[in-house]
């Protein structure tokens, strides 16, 4: 009869359905030495339960010490003032680079300065044309090869 009581009591502990006392009853039997042999595997998760109580948790009373921030306040400031002195001394420099702009007062010169920027905008567009000549060969032998295909 108690060992259809505990058949029983698992079932409803595994549903989640028993009352403490019964899961007291199921404890004593599971840790007790005289379990049946197709209820053996209930009794490593009693046993687990039953180390898990003793088990308590202590406060460590060596804690290591927080680490140090590693932005100070004043590092805050010091990087503000950093920031502002190179965005004044950038300002600086275009009002500086505005005033001067490559303007010209005799127009032959103005005329001369022109022309050597064209020339060299001119040599380096012009610098690539030398291999069109090998696309056209390539357009040539493609062609030729597709009439020969064809006849």
């Amino acid at each position: 009869m108690e060992l259809q009581n505990i058949e029983i009591l698992t079932q409803k502990y595994l549903e989640g359905e028993t009352s403490l006392k019964e899961e007291d009853q199921l404890r004593h039997y599971y840790l007790s030495d005289n379990v049946a042999p197709h209820l053996e595997s209930y009794k490593p998760l009693f046993n687990y339960f039953a180390k898990a109580k003793k088990e308590q948790f202590t406060v460590a009373t060596n804690t290591p010490q927080t680490s140090k921030p590693l932005f100070k306040p004043w590092m805050a400031i010091a990087a503000s003032v950093v920031l502002i002195a190179t965005a004044i001394w950038y300002n600086n420099g275009i009002q500086q680079n505005s005033n001067d702009l490559g303007t010209y007062e005799d127009p032959e010169i103005a005329l001369q300065k022109t022309k050597a920027i064209l020339n060299l905008v001119s040599a380096y567009m012009n610098e690539g044309n030398d291999e069109l000549v090998y696309l056209k060969e390539i357009e040539t032998t493609k062609n030729k090869l597709i009439t020969d295909n064809n006849k």
